[in-house]
């Protein structure tokens, strides 16, 4: 039987070690980056579609 708190080489005991908060505060940016982004995009589409058309060609 293993040591629970024995530091586990693929990196499960690795993740909650202190040297590992940069990695996981740029996981957290990456995410808000992604996420900024999708919503960006989102209500760029939105802002889009609730502006009147300024000519009467359809989208579609």
């Amino acid at each position: 039987m293993r040591v629970p708190d024995a530091p586990e080489p693929n990196g499960v005991g690795e993740v909650l070690s202190p040297p590992s908060l940069p990695d996981v505060v740029g996981r957290i940016l990456f995410s808000l980056g992604v996420f900024e982004a999708g919503l960006l995009n989102r209500l760029s589409d939105i802002s889009l579609d609730s502006l009147p058309p300024h000519s009467s060609k359809p989208k579609r």
